[in-house]
């Protein structure tokens, strides 16, 4: 049974990677590069668009950390605990005042992001907002696992 609130240094829940690679645009190029190291961390990697609602909300619902490329996916955020903590990828240039961050502020999350390499798309050519990217993998393992260790010692 999972509460609406969790105690100060609660670390239960999961770790999730939300991935959009099935969308066009925002795709993380080399998410097959990074999954293996994400899941070393305790990440289960997750599609939202392969779940039903329900199912969705409850792998929100029960989530600690949040890593996913700004997109809609992250709506789902409104179903997480206070406390849980998003991290939200962005390509260089594209980062901006997020809905994302505003709602993570107003459910008292702690909020990180991440910027990734550019890479053209289609849907980048129409909107500058939503190209590909492609990240560094050793900094970003490298700071995912600063936010889960320090997670773990109680916020």
């Amino acid at each position: 049974i999972s509460t609406p609130d969790t105690a100060p240094g609660d670390r239960s829940g999961e770790l999730l990677y939300i991935s959009r690679n099935e969308s066009s645009m925002r795709r993380i190029l080399n998410e097959e590069e990074l999954l293996p190291g994400l899941r070393d961390l305790g990440f289960k990697i997750l599609s939202p668009a392969k779940l039903s609602m329900s199912a969705q909300i409850d792998a929100f619902r029960n989530a600690r950390i949040i890593l996913a490329a700004h997109g809609a996916g992250l709506t789902n955020i409104i179903f997480c605990r206070p406390k849980t903590t998003l991290i939200e990828i962005f390509p260089e240039g594209g980062v901006h005042g997020s809905a994302f961050l505003r709602i993570a502020s107003q459910l008292n999350f702690s909020y990180y992001y991440v910027v990734g390499e550019k890479v053209e798309n289609a849907q980048s050519r129409k909107n500058p907002n939503n190209p590909d990217l492609a990240l560094d993998k050793a900094a970003l393992l490298s700071f995912v696992r600063q936010v889960v260790e320090a997670g773990s010692n109680g916020r």
